[in-house]
């Protein structure tokens, strides 16, 4: 798998792991803030495409709020995140 999918990937998989599960939810900047720990060079817009399209692979809810939007999880996710990280962990060694 070339490097920059590979980093994607990470990336993606680190912003699920950010994102709450409902009923708490995060806005694109507090997730953006999280992430910078992760990936330093990492831009909101990056984060704000990232999250886009999770909502239609993985289910993301989001709504508008004041401050932006806010994300979270279904609460079926968490059940089945474990076995998702165990097996990405597989393509990154």
């Amino acid at each position: 798998m070339p490097a920059r999918k590979v980093k994607a990937l990470t990336r993606t998989l680190e912003m699920l792991k950010v994102v709450p599960v409902s009923p708490k939810a995060l806005t694109t900047k507090e997730i953006h803030n999280q992430l910078l720990a992760y990936a330093p060079d990492i831009t909101i817009r990056t984060v704000q495409r990232d999250l886009m399209g999770l909502t239609d692979v993985m289910g993301l809810s989001f709504f508008d709020s004041p401050d932006g939007y806010r994300w979270c999880n279904p609460p079926i996710f968490r059940s089945n995140i474990r076995k998702v990280f165990l097996t990405a962990q597989r393509f990154k060694t």
